[in-house]
């Protein structure tokens, strides 16, 4: 082989390895899990902001793992690039950390469903907002941490939220909004409050709304006791329907 075949062959090395690369540096397919933990030594809160997504599902639950900060598990519609779909930004904020989970690029509207697992070692805020047409669920359980905290969903679609009993505060409870801002999404409430605790049910419009296992109060209100004292589960409903089992 002469010297220009032996240069023209290593030219064609280069260039596959360097191909080979990129399809490894961003992956290509239908399915990705993306994990972190919390950095060792770092207890501040954490935000977890859902943002531009649409026409997709997202499920959000809680393990009682302490060093667990995040578990994503992503499927898109059809194969691609993840970086072309799907977003995770983390960044610090004032006095919290905030991870942005969003859809954006080249592929709007590719995801077809998010499951976030999070884990008990800190208090997390979740907000859903800015979103279309999203199917969410939202399970409080094996001891995550609410005492303090909020959580919203600002979106079309279908939220469901689950509280049982197996979770941990102090002297607060848990704020949830659901709807506003003209995204009324419908609503399902299943929870099993825990001991301790109060529970408050405003919503906007009680003629779509169905309610059993807390008392009635008032226009538009129902709650567990009379006394909205802390630690207080306060839900502020906009919605098309609202189908509520509250249990004490």
């Amino acid at each position: 082989m002469n010297k220009r075949k032996v240069l023209l062959v290593l030219i064609m090395v280069t260039v596959l390895s360097s191909a080979l690369f990129v399809v490894v540096f961003y992956p290509y397919g239908t399915d990705f899990h993306f994990e972190e933990q919390i950095p060792e030594g770092e207890n501040r809160a954490v935000v977890i902001r859902f943002t531009w997504l649409k026409d997709c599902s997202v499920d959000v639950s809680f393990v009682n793992d302490t060093a667990l900060l995040y578990s994503v598990d992503v499927i898109l519609v059809d194969a691609g690039f993840v970086s072309s779909s799907f977003h995770i930004d983390k960044m610090g904020g004032a006095g919290a950390t905030e991870v942005w989970i969003w859809m954006g690029g080249e592929r709007d509207g590719n995801i077809r469903s998010l499951s976030v697992v999070l884990g008990t070692g800190t208090p997390y805020d979740v907000f859903l907002g800015q979103c279309e047409n999203v199917t969410m669920t939202v399970t409080y359980d094996n001891g995550a941490i609410i005492g303090g905290r909020s959580m919203s969903f600002v979106s079309t679609g279908h939220i469901t939220f689950i509280l049982e009993e197996n979770v941990t505060f102090g002297n607060y409870g848990l704020e949830v909004g659901l709807g506003g801002l003209g995204d009324e999404p419908a609503v399902t409430l299943g929870v099993d409050l825990p001991s301790e605790m109060r529970g408050k049910l405003w919503v906007f419009d009680e003629d779509h709304a169905f309610v059993s296992g807390w008392p009635r109060r008032g226009l538009r209100v129902w709650s567990s006791e009379p006394s909205y004292a802390e630690p207080l589960l306060y839900f502020e409903v906009y919605a098309t329907s609202v189908s509520a089992v509250l249990l004490n």
